[in-house]
């Protein structure tokens, strides 16, 4: 099974301040890794917790977009968004890689829409919606 899936993440945290590469043609990519909390009681009563990362890549359509998202993409604010879950061709779930020490990993690898981006801390919206390089603040999400 290969392909995408389409995902509407809510409510994570953002884990890491995002990193703003260039592609070999000088293309703009920006990556941050995204996590989201559960808690539940377990079998034995016992409450659980269960953190999902995301790694997440995002193709700005703008040097300021681009900029907008260094800039406000930062640890531990939420981050809502649509994007696409990347899927495994060879297993069907998440991507599979081998850390240092041999184990198995998996890795739930996101594109992100980045008109669908929004970023806030302590409520207040700072979402890049605008073509013209600037940021319509106080917007709430579209979905």
């Amino acid at each position: 099974m290969s392909g995408n899936l389409k995902v509407i993440v809510m409510g994570a945290h953002i884990g890491g301040d995002a990193q703003n590469r260039f592609t070999p043609t000088g293309k703009q990519v920006i990556s941050f890794s995204a996590a989201s909390n559960s808690k539940y009681n377990g079998s034995d009563g016992k409450p659980v917790e269960q953190t999902t990362w995301l790694r997440c890549t995002v193709w700005p359509v703008s040097d300021a977009q681009a900029e907008f998202f260094v800039k406000n993409l930062l640890r531990g604010r939420k981050v809502a968004f649509e994007g696409r879950l990347a899927i495994d061709p060879d297993t069907g779930g998440p991507r599979l890689w081998t850390d240092n020490s041999g184990a198995t990993r998996a890795s739930y690898e996101v594109t992100v829409n980045p008109m669908s981006l929004d970023i806030s801390n302590n409520g207040i919206s700072n979402r890049f919606t605008t073509g013209e390089g600037l940021p319509a603040v106080g917007e709430s999400v579209p979905f």
